[in-house]
């Protein structure tokens, strides 16, 4: 009697947490017939926002870090799209996960576009971001981009959208 108890009790707790997995890695699901206004960013929220950027031609998901300054990138996402810069240097930063992580930092100028918006930064690191934001993180933008500006986040119509100034929203 005391092992069927077990075993259903086992079995609810198995299908529970099964059922809350999968709705919290769910992408957002967007208002039917919402679409993103004229020069807004499109966003998808899953578990983060996340945009896509373009660096060097390699096309990537970037989490939308509001706590981070300037461009991220992930490791495999640089290694694996052959991005190779003259200037670089090996280093320790601690803030990123719970420990130190090693990481590479490009010192080289780095072109990269937002949907259809061109920005250029250098010193980049190059960190292990997948094993921190999982699989569908390829890197972090931070605010660095918007300073000076109003951004505005829609996660109802899934967009995001940079006013020049306060006073223009």
């Amino acid at each position: 009697m005391k092992k069927a108890i077990l075993l259903s009790i086992l079995f609810i707790l198995c299908i529970a947490c099964t059922c809350s997995s999968d709705s919290s890695s769910r992408k957002m699901d967007i208002a039917p017939g919402a679409s993103v206004p004229e020069n807004a960013i499109p966003v998808i929220y899953y578990d983060y926002l996340h945009l896509q950027l373009s660096i060097d031609s390699a096309e990537g998901s970037f989490l939308f870090d509001t706590g981070f300054d300037n461009l991220c990138i992930d490791s495999i996402f640089y290694y694996s799209n052959d991005m190779d810069y003259l200037s670089s240097s090996a280093g320790r930063i601690y803030g990123i996960g719970n420990e130190y992580q090693r990481l590479n930092l490009i010192k080289d100028t780095i072109d990269f576009s937002i949907d259809g918006r061109n920005y250029r930064t250098s010193f980049i690191p190059v960190l292990d971001l997948k094993p921190i934001g999982g699989d569908y993180v390829d890197g972090l933008i931070g605010t660095r981009h918007f300073n000076g500006k109003a951004v505005e986040i829609n996660y109802t119509r899934g967009y995001i959208y940079i006013h020049e100034s306060t006073d223009s929203v």
